[in-house]
């Protein structure tokens, strides 16, 4: 009597502890919501600024002219996936501080 006490108290214990250190993975969620990204060659520059977890702002500047775009991205790590509202699709991906999408390579300001 006194070890199946034991063992149902072990039982419920080992139960507990394990379905409260599960977390979700959710929670270590990847997202470039709030980042800036930019590249300057000369006096041209383009600046890509992620302003939700799903949207963008892309700016490119001759040093004369100033151009922005809008659009939206998925974010799959290290993929990046970037729509802009005219329809035109490019595909990227990010390793640390560095963004490599099309032709371009962007740093992480």
């Amino acid at each position: 009597m006194k070890f199946q006490k034991l063992f149902i108290i072990s039982l419920i214990a080992t139960l507990f502890i394990g379905l409260t250190s599960c977390s979700k993975d959710e929670d270590d969620a990847i997202t470039l919501s709030g980042t800036t990204w930019k590249i300057t060659e000369d006096t041209d520059s383009i600046t890509m600024s992620f302003t939700s977890d799903v949207s963008f702002t892309y700016v490119y500047s001759d040093g004369e002219e100033m151009t922005s775009k809008f659009g939206t991205y998925e974010y799959t790590p290290p993929t990046i996936s970037v729509k802009f509202d005219g329809g035109e699709a490019v595909e990227g991906r990010i390793s640390g501080k560095t963004m490599y999408i099309g032709d371009l390579v962007l740093t992480k300001q």
